[in-house]
């Protein structure tokens, strides 16, 4: 298999996946202790996720392969650990469980010195969430003026189709760890952070009382995003705590996840199809 898998088409791509998972799974018959057909079917969980949402179990049954591999590596002659740990790392930082991905680029890296993408992967993440980290602490480093103007053009306006559903506004503060059920969330857009690859839309979003978060946006076409001053209304937000210690460095906030743009509003609007678009990432594998 290819560090880079190019094929025509998101539907070749799916059915390309699909059929490796159910190859992966009749080589597991032959041997369950086999490393390299744990590394291969956690791949193709790993692909799977970006043509589903982020709980329909792909991602978890790849780091479950992942770790069946690892369990079983010892055994292994002749198996590239290298690529187990990175393959892992991506599962990991895809799952927004940062620390744990990166000590499994560190390891990555350890056992392969010479190879510059694990190094080139932890950079880039721990550049984008001290980024995020940083906008987040001084509410998009906007001046005080322009940041009040932007809070009070939140208005009952931008709701949307949420203006008369069952769920209730919610704001910064009052947000849970997890899933805010039966909430929304409602905000400004005061700062966004480039992402290596595009994906997640990372920014930084402002509520009617000042208080920032940092929002994460998967699957958004690389042709769209959300620009300072644009509304951004997240039904059912799942909030959860970042927490990275890089040497002697320690990046904290709080992140609202968005696994589909289907269900957002953007000024006061759901997003078109042209804007939405599936996940691809760049895996390796022996």
């Amino acid at each position: 298999m290819l560090r880079q898998l190019q094929t025509t088409s998101a539907e070749e791509n799916k059915k390309f996946y699909y059929d490796g998972l159910e190859l992966a799974k009749e080589a597991l018959q032959l041997d369950t202790t086999d490393s390299e057909s744990w590394l291969i079917l956690g791949n193709s969980y790993l692909s799977l996720t970006f043509y589903s949402s982020h709980n329909s179990g792909c991602l978890q049954k790849a780091l479950a392969a992942y770790r069946q591999s690892e369990k079983y590596e010892p055994l292994q002659k002749n198996f590239n650990s290298a690529d187990l740990f990175y393959n892992k790392a991506s599962a990991l930082i895809f799952d927004e469980k940062y620390q744990e991905g990166i000590d499994n680029l560190d390891r990555c890296k350890q056992l392969d010195p010479l190879w510059q993408l694990p190094l080139i992967k932890k950079n880039s993440t721990v550049q984008l969430l001290r980024g995020l980290g940083d906008v987040v602490a001084h509410k998009g480093k906007l001046k005080t003026r322009k940041l009040n103007n932007l809070i009070k053009s939140i208005s009952s306006k931008d709701w949307g189709p949420y203006k008369t559903s069952t769920l209730k506004r919610i704001m910064v503060e009052d947000l849970s760890q997890g899933v805010n059920s039966g909430k929304f969330l409602l905000t400004t857009v005061v700062s966004s952070v480039p992402c290596e690859g595009g994906s997640p839309f990372a920014c930084c979003v402002c509520d009617n009382e000042s208080s920032a978060l940092a929002v994460t946006i998967y699957r958004l076409s690389q042709d769209y995003g959300l620009t300072i001053g644009d509304w951004l209304l997240i039904p059912e937000p799942v909030l959860h705590n970042i927490d990275l210690q890089v040497d002697d460095e320690l990046i904290t906030f709080r992140n609202v996840r968005v696994d589909s743009p289907h269900t957002i509003l953007v000024n006061g609007h759901p997003l078109r199809s042209n804007q939405i678009a599936p996940m691809f990432m760049k895996f390796s594998s022996s």
